[in-house]
């Protein structure tokens, strides 16, 4: 078959050489694949006018054949895709095919955009009518996590590579997908186009593109990453108040705040169990920590916030853990109030490796199994803390549910929606766990008209600052959570008080968390640059003071904002404060100033989430300092009037030089390293801000930065992600450290 259709293409490429004798040179630079495609008088037409393009006397050709527009150019990666869209525009066609070919010296290229396909010859090459999707879905070779993209890696010869795409705008396939695929050395591309291919398919998009040379494995897997990301047609949307966010008690918003938010979800289905009387007696409750949260939750107080969210303790309660630890104290004397009714606690169930091995495959590591006894049996919930608060209830006995529950919206449990569901979980609801609820609907709705930091750049405008800024992201969080501007404004000035309390508390006292470690280094700061020194008490050194006091309110298990972590939770307050301190102006000025440095700084970290998940136990702490220096970075820049571009590059210089930092928490405990950590980045995130504001720019797009850290974050060892298995964590102090926190927990379950 592949010397059947070598010979084809080598026969039609004889004949043109005997039409068109003076063509030699083009021909040979020409790839086969135009040759295949193209009708005999097209290649002869392209021929005549190639030399003028090829010697550069002209950039530009166009002309219309029966069925097609061709337009020849040189190899401009803009004016390709501005001419696409052109003629996506102006031909109203529900199916449309594009062809693109490059000579090997990627000096021009053939564009053919066809419009009247019905009928064509060119209808039969493709059949868009049979059930595409559905054969996808069973025959997928590799996909995005919403399933809109279907990703087959190469042809036999490692030469070509497609994929299916659905429900995404034309643009957005024509600039990523050609900026991605463009990287290596490609000779042709084609782009099938229908519209209205099903209720749930609006648009499918059909992608191929050849290379001259084979591709090696790693180049595949880095395209493959980068199609998913630039491709994918909708973010994750999150409120930005899911970034600065959640107000909670330390010491960690994974293991404290998120263990809290999945005993919440789960004491919620619990009660809708009872409500529905899905089940004939609840005996018991138990719990089964999983991979970090069992390595390294004991010092972030994991057993007391699961138990705390099981008995109807918010992640901001201020006693949370005091409620859990009296499960912890006494089990067999304590029961779980679910409105009046008592269930009595089973205890934490053993370490089983055949559980482990069910979500070997789930990308996360902090899992909690809540265990019901029942007459019948026991029912399984699972519990996913994904980072900065935020969870997802992925398995119901073992079964993995299609969509995960995330407690930010109403949600009824039924097969049409989520198909795997089992029983009795059918029919039971689960309502919003407080903080921000999502709009109601189709949790794909396709809610942000972008997905990427470049496309953000091109909608708002790379000079768009200040208020205006402001406006156009509060219209977005209003169609993501429903907040409108009003009430999104008043909700970030109640964080911002928060944030302040942290610094004042943190700033007038040395109280020790955990052990006298590494606690009352704010105090040590405040007091070395009050005394008169070369360091002075300028905006760095202030940041870095507050930054201290903040993070250790949190090892104290204080009241904090997680932004965007708890463990570094101090970085963004800190820039902001200091930079109130040494600017002029009246207070009601600077305090929107403020507010609308936290909204930005908010809304671009959650596009960074939707790549990256802030979770250490999931991607380092790259993903939580290092995102944390991002925002504040982006918060300065806001702050001293930057421009939409300056502030997108002062976030991408501070993770980007935040790369590869690992997790590795002593006995699982923020004392060390995360309190030195948010006071040496702050440096980090002014720097960069200065940087950007300087008209310094990353090099790498801040798209591509983004995707090299989540590289870095897959690639790098468990034993580096919060799991106290290396780094500091195996250290001899480290060890000497642990003794304590065994002999801590002996006195304190006594």
């Amino acid at each position: 078959m592949r010397n059947d259709r070598n010979d084809r293409i080598q026969a039609k490429v004889e004949e043109v050489r005997r039409m068109v004798p003076a063509s030699e040179d083009l021909i040979s630079r020409l790839p086969p694949t135009f040759f295949e495609l193209s009708d005999i008088d097209d290649i002869i037409h392209d021929l005549q006018h190639l030399p003028t393009i090829v010697s550069l006397k002209r950039k530009y050709y166009n002309f219309n054949s029966d069925i097609e527009e061709f337009s020849i150019m040189s190899c401009d990666r803009y004016r390709l895709v501005r001419t696409l869209n052109e003629f996506y525009l102006n031909n109203p066609a529900d199916t449309k095919l594009f062809r693109i070919y490059f000579d090997r010296s990627r000096k021009f290229a053939i564009v053919g955009s066809y419009y009247l396909l019905s009928g064509s010859i060119r209808s039969k090459e493709k059949d868009l009518t049979e059930p595409v999707w559905s054969k996808l879905e069973v025959t997928r070779t590799g996909e995005d996590s919403h399933k809109r993209i279907v990703f087959h890696p190469y042809s036999q010869d490692k030469k070509e590579i497609s994929a299916e795409v659905a429900n995404v705008s034309f643009l957005t396939v024509i600039k990523n997908f050609i900026e991605t695929m463009t990287r290596f050395d490609c000779s042709f591309i084609e782009i099938w186009m229908k519209r209205s291919y099903s209720k749930k398919v609006r648009t499918l998009y059909s992608l191929r593109i050849r290379y001259y040379d084979s591709l090696d494995d790693d180049d595949i897997s880095g395209l493959s990453n980068e199609m998913i990301h630039y491709l994918s047609p909708f973010i994750e949307t999150r409120s930005l108040f899911s970034i600065i966010g959640p107000v909670m008690v330390g010491p960690s918003s994974s293991h404290t705040a998120g263990a809290a938010m999945i005993g919440n979800v789960a004491r919620e289905m619990i009660l809708s169990l009872i409500e529905q009387r899905n089940v004939k007696d609840l005996r018991s409750i138990g719990v089964r920590l999983i991979g970090s949260f069992l390595e390294t939750g004991a010092g972030h107080s994991t057993p007391e916030a699961i138990l705390g969210g099981l008995n109807g303790l918010s992640p901001d309660s201020p006693t949370l853990l005091k409620s859990g630890m009296e499960f912890m104290k006494e089990p067999e004397k304590c029961y779980f109030d679910f409105r009046g009714r008592e269930i009595a606690f089973s205890g934490f169930l053993p370490k089983d490796k055949i559980v482990e091995k069910r979500y070997s495959k789930e990308h996360n590591r902090n899992i909690a199994e809540i265990i019901v006894e029942t007459e019948t049996g026991h029912l399984s919930i699972t519990g996913f803390s994904i980072g900065g608060g935020e969870i997802e209830i992925r398995y119901l006995n073992g079964k993995r549910l299609r969509h995960p529950i995330n407690g930010k919206s109403m949600v009824v449990l039924d097969r049409k929606s989520f198909p795997k569901v089992t029983e009795p979980f059918v029919g039971i609801k689960v309502k919003p766990m407080g903080g921000i609820e999502m709009k109601p609907g189709n949790k794909h709705e396709f809610l942000l008209d972008f997905n990427t930091f470049e496309e953000m750049l091109e909608i708002f405008g790379h000079g768009i600052a200040g208020a205006e800024l402001v406006e156009g992201i509060l219209k977005a969080e209003e169609s993501i959570s429903g907040l409108t501007k009003e009430a999104s404004l008043k909700k970030t000035r109640q964080i911002w008080n928060v944030m302040n309390e942290g610094m004042k508390i943190g700033d007038d006292r040395g109280d020790m968390a955990n052990f006298n470690i590494c606690d009352g280094d704010s105090v040590l700061v405040k007091s070395y640059i009050s005394s008169g020194n070369i360091f002075g008490n300028n905006l760095y050194t202030r940041a870095l003071k507050y930054s201290l006091s903040v993070i250790e309110k949190n090892a104290r298990h204080g009241l904090i904002v997680a932004c965007p972590t708890a463990g570094a939770c101090g970085i963004l307050p800190a820039v902001i404060r200091s930079w109130e301190e040494l600017t002029d102006g009246q207070s009601n000025e600077k305090n929107e100033k403020i507010i609308g440095a936290l909204v930005t700084s908010g809304f671009l970290g959650m596009l960074f989430y939707d790549v990256v998940p802030t979770a250490g136990a999931t991607y380092g702490c790259q993903a939580e300092i290092g995102a944390g220096a991002a925002m504040a970075a982006s918060a300065l820049t806001f702050l001293q009037d930057g421009n939409l571009c300056e502030i997108i590059h002062a976030f991408t210089l501070a993770i980007k030089n935040s790369m590869g930092l690992t997790c590795d928490p002593v006995s699982g405990l923020v004392e060390v390293p995360c309190i030195k950590r948010n006071g040496i980045f702050t440096s980090l995130a002014i720097s960069s801000s200065l940087m950007a504001l300087s008209g310094i720019r990353s090099v790498i797009s801040p798209d591509e930065v983004i995707l090299a850290v989540k590289e870095v974050g897959e690639k790098m060892s468990d034993d580096f992600k919060e799991t106290a298995r290396g780094g500091l964590a195996v250290t001899r102090d480290a060890r000497k450290i642990e003794k304590l926190m065994d002999e801590y927990n002996m006195n304190r379950n006594r």
